[in-house]
């Protein structure tokens, strides 16, 4: 993600990775499942209090992203924050 020029921190949750953009409120989370990469990216503001991955990953607000390598993912990533920021 940072050398697509998106500055995130992230942090091992157990079951996925939260990261989280600088100087916004969208959070990305990323889970690696066998050969397929998923994220699911939504404002930080609509994450209920105390959410693990699995209620993120059920909640009916954000986009998801899928992809077969983490360069792809960090691609597609960057395409839907751009749109969102627009």
């Amino acid at each position: 993600m940072k050398e697509r020029g998106v500055d995130v921190v992230c942090e091992d949750l157990g079951d996925c990775y939260a990261c989280y953009t600088k100087g916004g409120d969208t959070k990305v989370i990323t889970l690696e499942k066998g050969s397929t990469y998923f994220s699911k990216i939504m404002n930080f503001m609509d994450i209920p209090p105390g959410a693990n991955c699995e209620i993120i990953y059920a909640h009916p607000k954000g986009y998801f992203v899928f992809s077969n390598s983490l360069e792809e993912l960090a691609e597609r990533i960057s395409k839907v924050l751009e749109k969102l920021s627009a």
